[in-house]
């Protein structure tokens, strides 16, 4: 097993233990790379909950059972139809992607964000993609845990029914997979990991 499938049984165990917390990120007019999205925290709970973290471990236990996976480096490695091969990204990296560490800042410094109050058409117009948080405190590797996945919202993600999970918004979280709302599927695009060693 090499270290990048030793990432993902850590992030499998964050989904089981883990903390979740939903963003939406929305498009602005903004040409400044830290302007471009504008990150909405959106409260989570119950089967919500419970769905996220099915899908994170579900994505990791693919990885780790599949002896066949290879990881290639984003920049560097050309893409073969014929691996299951995963991108990644080195942290030293990171920064040529201009949005994306303003993204990352701003959703784990979420307390300064205004939450979403009411859930509708206005609220996905410009809507690119939703992430979601999930940290948990390792005390046996006195160790904080940061795992962020993401996904695009595409054009056929819309309020309206569907046989994809839909997410039901009401008394300001998303709690049951049910109504009329926001419609989700199993797919992630990408994740995020990081360990933080406590302060001692």
């Amino acid at each position: 097993m090499n270290n990048f499938q030793e990432y993902f049984e850590h992030i499998n165990n964050i989904a089981e233990n883990g903390h979740f917390q939903m963003f939406i990120l929305k498009s602005t007019a903004s040409s400044q790379d830290e302007k471009k999205r504008e990150i909405i925290p959106v409260d989570i709970n119950g089967t919500v909950k419970e769905l996220f973290s099915s899908i994170l471990s579900k994505k990791c236990d693919n990885i780790l059972e599949n002896e066949d996976v290879t990881f290639r480096d984003y920049f560097l490695n050309e893409y073969n139809d014929d691996d299951f091969s995963i991108p990644y990204i080195k942290e030293e990296d990171l920064q040529s992607i201009g949005t994306f560490q303003p993204i990352i800042s701003k959703i784990k410094d979420s307390d300064q964000l205004e939450h979403i109050r009411d859930f509708d058409e206005k609220t996905i117009d410009k809507l690119k993609s939703y992430a979601i948080y999930v940290t948990y405190l390792n005390e046996a590797k006195n160790a904080t845990e940061n795992c962020i996945f993401f996904r695009k919202y595409g054009s056929g993600f819309k309020l309206s029914k569907s046989r994809s999970n839909l997410l039901q918004y009401k008394n300001g979280r998303f709690d049951k997979l049910d109504g009329d709302v926001f419609k989700c599927d199993e797919f992630i695009d990408a994740i995020y990991y990081e360990c933080i060693p406590d302060a001692d």
